[in-house]
């Protein structure tokens, strides 16, 4: 029976579009939308670094990208967007919220404390007492997590970045 059947070629499977694959015009739009949200840092455009590419990187892996291609695009992304603004890498030593930026790694002397203001007893440096040091990192910390829960909005729910 399968004899008489006549002979036809397989159809060509049509090829899936690769979804790794990202036009300039995309990629150039996402450097200016990441780039606007980088010179929103506080007090560096680095503030916002790991978020952008976290963001960046969910986005597409929920688009079907695999997280290591998503990882590197992602990557990729905000090294341009930051090259854009003009941002540069301080120092390990500049980095440091104990040292002056111009001083050359030269501390800076406190008499007071940093949260209540208060003299600073023998032996600290920063704080007058744990309980002023707990609260001011509390406080930082809610400033950090509300600018970053903000920035990631931006990034993965905002459709105008994804068009």
């Amino acid at each position: 029976m399968l004899n008489r059947l006549p002979w036809t070629p397989a159809t060509p499977k049509p090829k899936a579009k690769d979804r790794r694959r990202m036009t300039k015009d995309r990629r150039r739009h996402l450097v200016d939308a990441i780039a606007a949200i980088l010179k929103a840092g506080d007090p560096t455009p680095f503030s916002f670094e790991a978020t952008c590419r976290h963001g960046l990187r969910a986005r597409l892996c929920l688009e079907g990208w695999n997280w290591q291609d998503a990882d590197i695009t992602a990557a990729d992304i905000v090294a341009r967007a930051l090259m854009q603004i003009g941002a540069k890498r301080p120092t390990w030593a500049e980095g440091q919220p104990e040292y002056v930026q111009l001083g050359a790694g030269a501390q800076i002397e406190r008499t007071r404390c940093i949260r209540c203001h208060g003299k600073l007893p023998e032996g600290h440096y920063k704080f007058c007492s744990h309980l002023c040091a707990g609260g001011h990192h509390s406080h930082l910390e809610r400033i950090r997590e509300a600018e970053e829960t903000i920035a990631y909005d931006r990034i993965v729910r905002s459709r105008a970045a994804w068009l």
